[in-house]
Parts: C-alpha cells; sequence; structure tokens
C-alpha cells in the first residue's frame, strides 16, 4: 500500500465522531498526547456522575507500532492529574477497555488506537463512565482545557513499575456471561459449520478463539488467519472491507468446496467493527448483517427495545424491524448517537454501515466479539449457513440490500476540515444519479450522453449525468402504465427508440424536448429494441418468442424462439444475440441462419417439486416450479412432458416458486405475487385464486381445505368455499407444509 506523503506541519487537535486521530510522528507524539491524556482525565473526574467515587481510568491499546509504549506514556499524564492509571497487562479489542470501565465502575479509559485507519495513523479514544465513548460537549471541554494550558506535569511510575491489569481476561469472563459459549460450540459441531476468523492483525486476535474454548479449536470448528501482530496489516488499512478480505474469502470458498460449509468473521484493527463472509464467499456487510441481528434478537431472543440505523443503514433493516412490530429510529452517521439513545431507553441493536453494532443487553459501544457470538447463535438457532439465512430473510421482506464505498483520500486533516465546512455552507440541494425506484434500462447516445428508464416501479425517462455531478434530468413522467420504455437504442435520426410493455408500442422520443411518435404497434408485449449496422429496427416480443424487423411493408420475423426472451443484440456483423428469463438460455442466429447454442436452457430458479399421479392420457409426472415456468417430466425416463411459461406483468398463470399436486390439478404459490393459486393442467388455466396474502411459502390439500404457510405473518391459516380460517398463529417463521393424511404438520426455520 503507497501512503500519502507525510504532511510537513500537524494538524490542530480536533476530535473527531470517535476520538483524536492524526499522523504517528506528525500529529501523534508523546509531547502532545500527554496533555490531551492529562485534559482527558480531569475532564473524566470533573464530569463524573453523582455518587461515583472511582479515581481509576482504564488504559488500552491495540498493536499498533508504539501504542503500547504511548499507553504507557499517558499512565503518567493520568498519575499525574492525581487519578489512578489501570494499565492493560497486553493489547485488546477497544470494548474490553469499555467493559473493563463498567465491570470496575471506573471513570472511564483512554484507549491508544486508530481503529481502522491506515498503518501509519494513530490516536486516542475516550469512553465514559457508562462504557462507551463521550459525546460531543465533553470533548469540546477538554478541547477548551488544552487552549487554557497549565496541565500538570507527568508522574513516573513507581520503581516497581506501572500496575497492571488483566483486561482481556475479564473482557472474556463477562461475554461468556451472557452467551452459553459451550451450547454455541455443540450447535456449530451438529450443523457442520466451520468459523473462520480474520482479525486483520489486530488485537482482536485469539479473542473469539479463547470464547469458544480450545476444544473448539482442537476440533477445527474455529479457525483463525491473519492472527500475528503486523503494525502494517499486510499493506492495507485494517478495516473489513471486501477489498482487503482476499485471504478470509478463499478460505471460506475452499472450506465450503471441500464440503465443510463455513462462515467468515472479520473484525477492525481494534476490534469494534464487524462484517462477515457467507459460505459462497460473499461479503457481508452490516448492511446484511444487521438484519439478521434484528430478527433474532426480536423473534427468537424476543427481547424488548426499538432498533436505531443511521441514515446510511439499508431499508432491509427498517423492514424487518418493522415486520417484527418495532419501532425503528434514525440517527446521524457516528455511533455516539446510537449510544445517546442506548443511555436514554431500552434498544434491542443499533448499528451502522460501517461495521459498528451494539446491543442493548451489553454496553452502550460497539463490541464486534460480542457481535460475531450472537451472529454464531443466530445461524445454529436458524440451522442454516450465513448466505442460505440471509437470503431467506430477504425473500421474505422483498427488499435486497445493495451497499458499496468509495474512499477518497484528502491530502490532510485541513482539507477534510475544509471540505465539511463547504458541505455545510452550501449543501447538495440533490442526489445525483437517483432517479428513483424501478431504474432499468440504460444506454449511451451516439454524443455519449447516458440515458435511463424506469420499468415495473416507474415510468419515467431521464438523462444523467456519467460523473454523477449533475442531477437526473427528467424527459418524460408519463411512458407508462406500469413501465416506461424498455430495451432502448438511439436511432440514426437521433431519437430514442424504446418498447412500451404494457400497450403493445414501440416509440421514439426526442430526448431533449421530450416529444414522443409511435414507430410501430399491433405487438404482445415488446420488451426490446435494437437497430442493426444498416440503421434496421428490430422489436423483440416476449410473448411471442419472437425476434422481428420493422420494415416500411410492416414487422417480419427473423428468429422465432420460446416465449420469456429478455433482451438481445447485434455485433459488428449484425449476427444476432438473444437471451431468455424463463429459459435461461443465450443463443446467437448468423446471418446466413444458422443458430448456435452459447448458453444451455433448462431450469432457470428450480423451487418446489411435487409428484403428480398418472392418468389415462398422462404418465406419472414429476412437476417442478421454476419461478417464471412450470415443467413437467415423465417420472420415469425423465423426458419433458410440458412447460408453461408465465410473461412478467401480463402472464394469467403468475409466478411460481412452490407447487403441490391436488388430485388432477396443481397448488400453485408464490411470495412474488403474494398469491396462491389452482392451476388446471389439461385445460391449461387457474381455476382459483387467492391474492394479497403475507408472503405465502407453500399451500396445500388438508381434509378438503386449501391450507396456506404465510411466512409474513407466522401463521398458517385455511380456506373453505371462500371462508378464511387461522389454524395456527405463534409461528416465528413458517415455511414448509406436510401432511399425511391426517394430521397437519408445518416447518418452523425460527425455532
Amino acid at each position: 500500500m503507497a501512503s500519502a506523503p507525510l504532511p510537513l506541519q500537524a494538524s490542530p487537535i480536533a476530535f473527531g465522531t470517535d476520538g483524536w486521530r492524526g499522523i504517528l510522528g506528525v500529529d501523534i507524539t508523546v509531547e502532545r498526547l500527554l496533555p490531551v491524556a492529562a485534559a482527558a482525565a480531569r475532564e473524566l473526574e470533573s464530569s463524573a456522575p453523582a455518587g461515583l467515587s472511582s479515581r481509576e481510568v482504564v488504559l488500552g491499546y491495540d498493536r499498533r507500532f508504539l501504542a503500547p509504549e504511548l499507553a504507557e506514556a499517558i499512565a503518567s499524564a493520568v498519575r499525574g492529574a492525581g487519578l489512578e492509571p489501570l494499565l492493560s497487562d497486553s493489547p485488546t479489542p477497544t470494548p474490553a477497555s469499555s467493559w473493563a470501565v463498567v465491570q470496575r465502575q471506573a471513570l472511564g479509559a483512554l484507549v491508544i488506537t486508530a481503529s481502522h485507519n491506515p498503518p501509519e495513523w494513530l490516536g486516542l479514544k475516550i469512553k465514559g463512565p457508562f462504557g462507551g465513548s463521550v459525546e460531543g460537549d465533553f470533548t469540546a471541554r477538554v478541547e477548551q482545557r488544552l487552549a487554557a494550558g497549565g496541565i500538570t506535569v507527568p508522574i513516573p511510575p513507581p520503581a516497581s513499575g506501572e500496575p497492571r491489569f488483566d483486561t482481556l481476561q475479564t473482557y472474556i469472563d463477562g461475554l461468556r456471561a451472557k452467551v452459553d459459549t459451550a451450547t454455541l460450540v455443540s450447535g456449530l459441531q451438529r450443523s457442520g459449520l466451520t468459523v473462520i476468523v480474520d482479525p486483520m492483525h489486530g488485537s482482536a486476535a485469539g479473542v473469539l478463539p479463547a470464547l469458544l474454548g480450545g476444544e473448539a479449536t482442537a476440533a477445527g470448528t474455529i479457525q483463525e488467519i491473519r492472527a500475528n501482530r503486523d503494525p502494517l496489516f499486510g499493506g492495507h488499512p485494517p478495516e473489513p472491507l471486501a477489498a482487503y478480505l482476499g485471504e478470509l474469502i478463499a478460505a471460506v470458498q475452499a472450506s465450503t468446496a471441500a464440503g465443510k460449509p463455513a462462515v467468515g468473521i472479520v473484525f477492525d484493527g481494534d476490534g469494534d467493527r464487524i462484517a462477515a463472509v457467507d459460505e459462497h464467499g460473499r461479503y457481508c456487510s452490516t448492511q446484511l448483517l444487521m438484519p439478521l441481528f434484528i430478527d433474532h434478537l426480536a423473534r427468537a431472543r424476543q427481547l424488548p427495545g426499538v432498533v436505531i440505523k443511521t441514515v446510511s443503514g439499508s431499508d432491509l433493516m427498517q423492514q424487518v424491524a418493522e415486520g417484527l412490530g418495532r419501532t425503528v429510529l434514525e440517527k446521524a452517521v457516528g455511533f455516539k448517537y446510537i449510544a445517546s439513545e442506548m443511555l436514554a431507553g431500552t434498544v434491542l441493536v443499533g448499528g451502522e454501515e460501517s461495521g459498528g453494532v451494539g446491543f442493548g443487553m451489553h454496553t452502550p459501544e460497539r463490541d464486534a466479539p460480542f457481535a460475531a457470538l450472537l451472529l454464531l447463535e443466530a445461524l445454529v438457532e436458524g440451522g442454516l449457513p450465513l448466505g442460505a439465512r440471509l437470503d431467506a430473510l430477504i425473500a421474505a421482506h422483498g427488499t435486497p440490500a445493495q451497499y458499496d464505498r468509495l474512499d477518497l483520500r484528502l491530502a490532510s486533516m485541513a482539507a477534510r476540515t475544509r471540505l465539511e465546512q463547504l458541505l455545510a455552507e452550501t449543501p447538495p440541494s440533490a442526489v445525483a444519479g437517483a432517479p428513483g425506484p424501478g431504474v432499468n434500462p440504460i444506454t449511451f447516445a451516439p454524443d455519449g450522453r447516458l440515458f435511463v428508464a424506469q420499468c415495473f416501479f416507474g415510468d419515467g425517462l431521464f438523462e444523467m449525468d456519467p460523473t454523477g455531478s449533475s442531477p437526473p434530468r427528467l424527459i418524460a413522467d408519463d411512458l407508462g402504465p406500469g413501465c416506461g420504455l424498455n430495451g432502448m437504442d438511439f436511432g440514426t435520426d437521433g431519437r430514442l427508440y424504446g418498447a412500451r410493455w404494457f400497450t403493445g408500442e414501440v416509440v421514439s422520443v426526442d430526448v431533449q424536448t421530450g416529444e414522443r411518435r409511435v414507430e410501430a404497434s399491433g405487438f404482445d408485449v415488446p420488451a426490446a429494441v435494437k437497430f442493426d449496422s444498416k440503421g434496421n429496427l428490430h422489436v423483440l416480443d416476449t410473448a411471442r418468442g419472437e425476434i422481428l424487423r420493422i420494415d416500411e411493408s410492416g414487422p417480419v420475423s427473423v428468429a422465432k424462439l420460446t416465449p420469456g426472451l429478455d433482451n438481445f443484440a447485434f455485433d459488428l456483423r449484425d449476427r444476432l444475440y438473444v437471451s431468455s428469463f424463463t429459459d435461461g438460455f443465450v443463443v446467437r442466429f448468423d446471418a446466413d441462419g444458422v443458430t448456435t447454442e452459447l448458453a444451455p436452457g433448462g431450469l432457470s430458479h428450480p423451487g418446489g417439486i411435487t409428484l403428480l399421479p398418472a392418468t389415462a392420457s398422462m404418465p406419472a409426472q414429476v412437476v417442478v416450479a421454476d419461478l417464471h415456468t412450470l415443467r413437467g417430466f415423465d417420472a420415469a425416463s425423465g423426458a419433458p412432458t410440458f412447460v408453461e411459461r408465465n410473461i412478467l406483468g401480463v402472464g394469467t398463470m403468475g409466478s411460481v416458486l412452490a407447487v403441490e399436486a391436488d388430485g388432477g390439478n396443481l397448488i400453485l404459490t408464490s411470495f412474488t405475487d403474494n398469491s396462491v393459486r389452482i392451476w388446471d393442467p389439461v385445460a391449461r388455466q387457474v381455476i382459483e385464486r387467492h391474492e394479497r396474502l403475507a408472503q405465502p411459502v407453500s399451500a396445500l390439500r388438508y381434509r378438503g381445505e386449501l391450507v396456506i404457510a404465510e411466512h409474513g405473518k407466522g401463521r398458517v391459516i385455511g380456506i373453505r368455499d371462500g371462508a378464511e380460517r387461522v389454524i395456527c398463529d405463534d409461528l416465528r417463521a413458517p415455511v414448509d407444509l406436510a401432511t399425511d393424511g391426517v394430521s397437519l404438520f408445518v416447518t418452523d426455520r425460527g425455532r
């Protein structure tokens, strides 16, 4: 990692969202650190709550260069302030110092750490008597003390040396009292899940193995990588971001490939931030972990309290919390705002996108090792590895979380201060590049301008600034109903052409004025348009499974496939490439009519499966729910017997994720449609339909009654002759139904 050039002048001492940090040897020196530590210690004493008689100040430190030595140095500053320094005997996670404060009822803690910052950084965190970070008014008073001068002279340690305290063991004992680690290890071993921990060379190394015990380590249930001290952190900032986790991702994938599904857990440099890697190697930030914590603590543990997220937290957090009846509070970025709420009332969990998570049942502070224990507990309780657990949670709430972060390295802290002042004085009036939900097709004009349209969740057409500097320019917002343009392309006349999914038309738009005209009509469901090198307009009709060229005399078929086509493209030789969302294939049509299969089709989204009994005209069939299709196979030979395709938004069958035989009919269930339908495979039509259900995931016939598991309401209902009744409503996460003809059974993933 290439470091930025060292600044030639130290930045002013100023506290940010969680302490004072800077470049070691420039901003952070012994001469500057000692008066800051003395001022902080005096303010801890001055601000101590009534009745707190302790004189102790806990001193912690991480594994950075000179961190142990500087922690010992500030012990002299604390002693010079007339207080008692309590120095850790080893590098520890920052939350261990917070726990020591609470356990010993100390005045607070001073921790030498730069957390997740680059290796050349160091800093000082201040923890209050409650164990969490002090607020801005506290650090403002520390800065005032520094400005006033008169800081006392440090007092060296006694001849016997600086007294030490086993902060780490006290912390481990405290966490073990909150989580039954023996039962947790047994559950992990029963599930066959391997835990791979990456402390990123930081001070949380060895903590999770110590919590789970030597037997778990010996059995290979828990493994640890990058646990040695390395002040350079392998050449990257010790921050739990995907870009820095290649070794962990590879280890998890290798374990899963070897038949031992694994979960990766990563801590930042001082152990207060967490992220994870699922069994497939997918990076999981707290945008995904927070919803899992909410679900586990509220549903499985049934703990009280509100949920707190920052403005950068995903909507999935709110959806899960509100689905469980929990109030959600949204705060500014900075864990101190979350901690303030944790001190004021009952909080279930609070977290921010950067990896900091705190729990109302614990200290009002970020604690990554404790979060790791609860994460593993949630996986054991749910009976699924992390990826499958998260996918089920996302499917149940229909809101996948997409998250990324781009870091801009500034020349100095002064440059950061100037940027903050600029944003405060002239805040942005709009978010560039966010036209709203439903953005789908995207294309560039020949002159390099960028255009997007909405489909299914909006009907607007926008010009975008490719640099993100300017807000989207609305061209038209009445291209619906239900979908604006889809599969767009520019013609030689400079107009933007696009398909209107629900109107059967292809239109062109003047992107300057918004004026539009109909270019072709009479299609079933046009999904995309493209021009070949000769300027000929082509249209993909997904309902017909056909590509048509628009000539002066009308549409001419150039390729006929199966319904459910998605998009198409021409290469420089005018060879045609076509994809299918229902069958999952990609094919190429050459100019001479030769067809080449580039990606074979087949099952694209297989889900439920059932056996349809033999009839006089048909053998017994295996029927598979394939989201956009329903597929039958001869139960003896495996030969395909039928395919029913559903065209998104216009098909009569609807999507299908679960299927169950119902005599000669089929019960189709889909939480994407929130409906259950009875399908007659002979007549090829829906003969009964039940809609507006709460995420139905399974349905069957039991004693003449249609029984449905509603995951969204945690219940099982029965419907007979149009009348609905509740069979069971105390389930946490009902998933599947079965019957032996006598009794009805339901699986509850939440238990």
